[in-house]
């Protein structure tokens, strides 16, 4: 008897880091357009039903327009120590919503498409305790997913979520996809510009 349990049985929590302050764009990424529509709903179009409602993490001084810009998020949370990095996002994304998984995707990615998330997370309910990566013809990209397992390693004093998986000592497993947008991250305005002149499935 197969004992798996089916990806709605589990909790994905996703988190969306966008505290950075989009200096390379001369704007927060969290504001950012591509087609006019925000990044963050470009992600938020992808995501798939069965996910928990998303957790978004933010500098305090973009919380009243990113309200006012994205209405029907309700979870936004306060990364108070930004200059640290992504890390200081992730853990508290972590250390204020409980899930069985997080799928860490920063705002710098908003092109990953629906069937490349529900195919990372049902690599991920095959392997519980192990920490999910994407690769694109072996370029290594995002979102990530991490298991709850991995909390008790988050000590905030860690300086990237690589060293939290070293100190863990848990297998990193990378599976190949055919989806570009695992590396189209946008951090400087000719990238978008570029993206107004490629073809890749937008």
């Amino acid at each position: 008897m197969n004992s798996l349990k089916t990806v709605s049985e589990y909790q994905y929590q996703p988190l969306i880091l966008a505290a950075g302050n989009g200096f390379r764009m001369g704007m927060p990424k969290l504001f950012c357009q591509f087609h006019n529509i925000g990044f963050l709903d470009l992600i938020m179009n992808e995501l798939p039903d069965s996910l928990m409602d998303p957790v978004v993490i933010i500098r305090n001084e973009y919380l009243e327009k990113a309200k006012k810009t994205y209405p029907s998020i309700e979870n936004w949370l306060i990364n108070s120590s930004p200059e640290r990095g992504m890390i200081s996002s992730i853990e508290i994304g972590i250390n204020n919503f409980s899930a069985q998984f997080y799928i860490i995707i920063p705002i710098d990615f908003p092109f990953v498409k629906k069937e490349t998330y529900l195919s990372l997370i049902h690599k991920s309910t095959l392997n519980k305790d192990c920490i999910i990566k994407p690769r694109y013809y072996g370029l290594s990209g995002h979102p990530i997913i991490i298991p709850e397992s991995l909390k008790g390693c988050f000590n905030g004093n860690m300086e990237s979520l690589r060293s939290v998986i070293s100190l863990s000592k848990k297998n990193v497993l990378s599976f190949d996809f055919d989806d570009i947008g695992l590396v189209k991250n946008i951090n400087y305005k000719d990238d978008l510009e570029r993206l107004e002149h490629e073809s890749f499935g937008l």
